[in-house]
């Protein structure tokens, strides 16, 4: 009995994993290592964005999302007026993915919430 648990558990994961077409699969993290993985719609905003890690995440309050690259920082700006897979195009090359082919593609945001991390810049 709890094989069949499992494998459905296991079929229902792949599944979900698979199918997500109309979002971006993203690591959300602080600089210190801590992190998650979180799907956000492609037709989300930036200002969308922005809520649903809050929600996620729990956070009374974060100063900023931002991109990490080669130890340069990009700040996301909190916006409603511009879409995230906008965004995306114009900066892709912020945008690259943390894992390699053939898993699935997954984006890494960091999350400034206020705690000196200036000791713990990663790529």
């Amino acid at each position: 009995m709890q094989l069949d648990y499992q494998e459905n558990y296991n079929n229902r994961l792949t599944t979900f994993i698979n199918n997500i077409n109309n979002k971006y699969l993203f690591e959300v993290s602080k600089c210190c290592g801590w992190g998650y993985f979180q799907t956000f719609y492609k037709s989300y905003t930036l200002e969308d964005l922005y809520r649903n890690v809050l929600l996620e995440t729990g956070f009374e309050n974060i100063n900023c999302l931002y991109l990490l690259n080669n130890n340069e920082r990009l700040e996301i700006p909190r916006d409603a007026n511009i879409k995230l897979c906008d965004y995306m195009n114009i900066n892709n090359s912020w945008f690259t993915p943390i894992y390699p082919l053939p898993l699935k593609v997954v984006y890494r945001i960091y999350i400034d919430d206020g705690h000196d991390h200036s000791l713990c810049m990663q790529t």
